[in-house]
């Protein structure tokens, strides 16, 4: 009579011994590893019409010119601010907005701030200021994070009635 309980014990020993973490949820995908930051002061001049502004964004590209703004956040080479689904950088009529967007140690050869101006998600974006250290807006100033660094002082101004060109 001991064949029948080694039967079952058997499989209840393999069910026990698979399931080393019970019914626990499954792991998070590993964050990318955000060990640096930068920070400053994003000011704004001349708003436009509230019905014009569905989105508005901080955004660090890792290539410039960005191929597809929207390719580029979803592969992971543009770090947005604040995330999707978080709020705007800043309400219609704001004088200005301080940040800190923590990201990867790396160069950034093009922050902007961008602005959705249309009901289309994937296609009614434009720069409306970007991080530049002098007048000449067609090359943006890059920013370059070390590995628990944050960089102050990244200022962006954004003119609504004057944006920098679409690369």
């Amino acid at each position: 009579m001991k064949a029948p309980n080694t039967l079952l014990v058997i499989p209840a020993l393999l069910l026990f011994t698979a399931c080393d973490k019970g019914i626990a949820p499954p792991a998070a995908a590993p964050s990318p590893n955000l060990n640096g930051s930068f920070s400053g002061t994003v000011t704004f001049l001349n708003w436009i019409a509230a019905d014009t502004l569905y989105d508005l964004r901080l955004i660090a590209f890792t290539v410039f010119p960005p191929a597809d703004v929207i390719d580029e956040v979803l592969q992971g080479r543009a770090v947005v601010h604040p995330p999707l689904g978080a709020g705007l950088l800043a309400m219609e009529g704001a004088d200005s907005v301080v940040y800190q967007l923590q990201l990867a140690a790396g160069t950034y050869p093009y922050v902007v701030v961008a602005q959705q101006f249309g009901p289309d998600l994937f296609a009614d974006w434009k720069p409306v200021g970007q991080y530049d250290l002098d007048s000449n807006l067609t090359d943006p100033s890059p920013v370059v994070i070390t590995a628990g660094q944050n960089v102050p002082g990244i200022h962006i101004k954004v003119d609504f009635a004057n944006p920098p060109p679409i690369p």
